[in-house]
C-alpha cells in the first residue's frame, strides 16, 4: 500500500489493478458496485455508464472519469475501443463520507497537466519492461492529480466536512490501523475502547462523532470491503475469505455482503471486471 502524508491527516492509495485493454460489447455488466474506486479513460466514444436514478455518463474520448466506491451502475459498450482503467482503494476517507460527498461519477476537466500525467501513466502501464517502482509512481501521480481535481469540485462546506472527517481519522489513526490489521479478531467496542484508553461509552461517542459511523458499522464495512477485494483479486474459497474477514461463517458473510454490495459473494466473484 502506498501512503501520502498530509498533516494533519493521512490518505492511503492502494492500487488493486491497472490495465490497458481492448473492449467491445463484452464489457457490458449490470448492477456493478464495489468497495473500491475506478478511474476510466477510453480512446474513443462508445461506452456509457447508467445510474439507477436515470442519469447517463457517456465516456467521451480521452476524458478522465472517476467512479467512487459504493456507486452502483450498469455499463455498456457498443464498439471496440481501448480502455485504460485503474482500480484503487482510497483509505483514510470513511465509507459513509465517500457515499455522502461522492455519490456520482466524477468527470474531470481536461487540462494540459492532467493530459501529460495521463500519458505518462498509460505509457508506464503498457511498458512491460519498466521498473515496477517507476510504474507505481507514475500511476500514483495520476491518482493524486485526479483526486485533487475531484476535491476541487467540492464546495467549501463539503471540503470543510471532509477535513473534519480526515482529522478524525488522524485522531483515531492507531485504532483504525489496528482494525485493518485484525479484521479476523473479535473487535467489540469494549476491546477497542480499552486500546484507546477510553471508557466504552466515551469511545463510541467520540468515534461516531469523528468518523461518521459507529465502531460496529465501521468494522462491518471494512470487513465487507476486504472480502470484496479478496473476491476480486484472489482465488481463496468463500469460507476462507469469510474467516479472514472476521465473519462467523460463510452464511454470515453472505448475508452481510448482500446487504452492502447487492449481490452474494459467489455472484460478485463471477461478475465481469470493468
Amino acid at each position: 500500500m502506498n501512503q501520502i502524508s498530509l498533516y494533519p491527516f493521512k490518505l492511503f492509495f492502494d492500487v488493486l489493478k491497472s490495465e490497458v485493454r481492448k473492449i467491445d460489447q463484452e464489457w457490458d455488466a449490470r448492477d456493478v458496485c464495489s468497495s473500491f474506486w475506478r478511474l476510466y479513460v477510453n480512446n474513443r466514444e462508445g461506452a456509457v455508464i447508467h445510474l439507477s436514478n436515470g442519469q447517463h455518463y457517456p465516456l467521451q474520448a480521452k476524458r478522465v472519469y472517476l467512479v467512487p466506491a459504493w456507486v452502483g451502475f450498469t455499463c455498456e459498450n457498443v464498439r471496440p475501443l481501448e480502455h485504460f482503467y485503474i482500480h484503487f482503494d482510497l483509505a483514510g476517507l470513511p465509507g459513509a463520507l465517500v457515499r455522502q460527498l461522492f455519490p456520482l461519477p466524477i468527470v474531470l476537466s481536461p487540462t494540459r497537466l492532467l493530459s501529460g500525467v495521463l500519458r505518462q501513466a498509460k505509457a508506464a502501464v503498457l511498458d512491460r519492461q519498466l521498473d515496477p517502482m517507476i510504474q507505481a509512481m507514475q500511476i500514483l501521480t495520476l491518482l493524486h492529480h485526479a483526486m485533487g481535481a475531484a476535491w476541487a469540485q467540492l464546495d467549501q462546506q463539503q471540503q470543510a466536512h471532509c477535513m473534519f472527517a480526515l482529522e478524525g481519522t488522524h485522531v483515531f489513526a492507531d485504532i483504525l490501523k489496528f482494525i485493518d490489521e485484525h479484521l479476523s479478531d473479535d473487535l467489540n467496542n469494549t476491546r477497542l475502547a480499552k486500546r484507546c484508553h477510553l471508557s466504552r461509552d466515551h469511545f463510541v461517542r467520540r468515534f461516531t462523532q469523528q468518523i461518521g459511523q459507529t465502531p460496529a458499522q465501521y468494522v462491518r464495512e471494512k470487513r465487507v470491503t476486504r472480502g470484496a477485494q479478496l473476491l476480486h483479486l484472489e482465488s481463496m474459497s468463500i469460507e476462507s475469505i469469510a474467516h479472514a474477514c472476521g465473519f462467523a461463517d460463510r452464511f454470515h458473510f453472505s448475508r452481510v455482503f448482500v446487504q452492502m454490495m447487492g449481490a452474494p459473494p459467489a455472484a460478485y466473484r463471477q461478475g465481469k471486471r470493468v
